[in-house]
């Protein structure tokens, strides 16, 4: 088994709510605080990367007990957020999760870090489209770093570069995800009030379940 490190990616500010869309409440609890839960559960570590000039001390009351990193590059983007992770990380085996998915599953984080193992160096949920889920993925540190710098460095920002660049690689269907739990809700990112409504019904409903 892998010791394995969840980054989060938690830099993001939100026009539309005004405040950073970590601290973004839903049912009375910050999004970043649900991402943590779940990553806690699965991992050795959990990091927690936000931008140079974002107050961290929200993020550390609510997750007091995770390694903050501060992005040492300004208005970066998600692929160097990642890759400042990727490079404080102790951990062999890495999920890597956005921080505005209040639906996140610890069993689907299980299953894919268990299904990266000693096999794969990348496994990353695929819609039938063809559409990634980059960031709710399980990456062997190393190889991601290796790959996330490369990228980087030829000028490009885009994790499909990244992943291109990692040679052992699984997508994992989202169909299969939907055998698994019932639906494809966990993937719901918050971005505006209605995500952020539809989030809290599904999740009122899963509590009534005590899923």
């Amino acid at each position: 088994m892998l010791h394995l490190s969840s980054i989060i990616l938690a830099g993001g500010s939100s026009k539309r709510f005004g405040r950073p869309k970590a601290l973004v409440e839903v049912l009375g609890k910050p999004m970043l605080s649900y991402v943590y839960d779940a990553a806690s559960l699965i991992s050795d570590e959990v990091l927690i990367v936000i931008s140079r000039d974002m107050d961290s001390s929200p993020i550390e009351r609510i997750a007091s007990d995770a390694r903050i990193i501060r992005e040492s590059y300004e208005a970066s983007g998600p692929l160097r957020a990642a890759w400042e992770g990727w490079k404080n990380a102790k951990g062999e085996g890495s999920i890597l999760l956005s921080c505005d998915i209040p639906l996140v599953s610890s069993k689907l984080l299980s299953i894919l870090s268990e299904t990266m193992d000693d096999i794969f160096d990348a496994v990353i949920p695929r819609w039938p489209n063809g559409f990634i889920e980059p960031l709710y993925a399980a990456y062997k540190v190393e190889p991601a770093f290796k790959a996330a710098t490369r990228t980087l460095e030829l000028g490009e920002n885009k994790f499909v570069d990244m992943i291109q660049k990692i040679q052992r690689k699984m997508y994992f269907s989202t169909v299969a995800i939907e055998g698994i739990l019932g639906s494809t809700d966990t993937f719901l990112n918050v971005n505006n009030v209605e995500d952020l409504r539809r989030a809290e019904s599904i999740l009122r409903r899963m509590r009534k379940l005590n899923l």
